[in-house]
């Protein structure tokens, strides 16, 4: 809700394969959950960030919009 709170819009999908964060289109951050804990692994690569930024485009597609309440 603070996101939204502050104009971040806000999507929803059922399940994600992993986690990832793309930062300054330049790295990537994966994390992938475990039962009680989680691996990452942190990529300086140009065009992997590029090309992650294109899947999260597709995901936020298929995703379903979170109203404001």
């Amino acid at each position: 809700r603070q996101w939204r709170k502050r104009g971040v819009k806000v999507r929803f999908l059922e399940e994600l394969p992993f986690l990832v964060s793309i930062y300054d289109d330049v790295g990537v951050i994966f994390r992938f959950v475990q039962e009680k804990s989680y691996v990452s692994t942190h990529i300086r690569n140009a065009k992997l960030a590029k090309g992650m930024g294109m899947y999260f485009d597709s995901l936020w597609k298929k995703a379903r919009e979170v109203k404001r309440k």
